[in-house]
C-alpha cells in the first residue's frame, strides 16, 4: 500500500476546571497520519443520502494509529467522520465536509 495522503486525525479536548471552578474545554488534541485515499462507491454515497448524510472523503489508516477521532483534516478542510470500518489492520474513514465553523 502506499500511504501517500497525510491526514489529521481530531479528538476534542477534555473538559478541565479553570482557577475559580468554571468548566473549559482543552484545545483539541490533533495527530498527523498518513492514509490511502480511496473513491466513496455509488452505493455509499446512496446509503448515507438516505440517511441524510453527505459523504465527501474516504480513507484507509492502519487501526493501530486511529484512536477514536471525531474530525479529521486534509488541507484547509475539516470533516466530520460519518462512518468508521475496521478491518484487522486497517480501518477505513468516511467524512462529510464541517460547514459553517466561524
Amino acid at each position: 500500500m502506499r500511504f501517500d495522503a497525510v491526514i489529521v486525525l481530531v479528538a476534542p479536548g477534555a473538559v478541565e476546571s479553570d482557577s475559580i471552578g468554571r468548566q473549559v474545554a482543552a484545545d483539541p488534541v490533533r495527530r498527523t497520519v498518513y492514509a490511502n485515499e480511496f473513491t466513496l462507491s455509488a452505493q455509499e454515497v446512496y446509503e448515507a443520502g438516505a440517511q441524510g448524510l453527505k459523504p465527501e472523503c474516504f480513507y484507509q489508516v492502519r487501526s493501530s494509529e486511529y484512536e477514536g477521532e471525531s474530525l479529521m483534516e486534509i488541507g484547509d478542510a475539516e470533516y466530520s467522520i460519518i462512518r468508521v470500518s475496521k478491518r484487522g489492520e486497517w480501518t477505513q474513514l468516511i467524512g462529510e465536509r464541517v460547514t459553517g465553523n466561524g
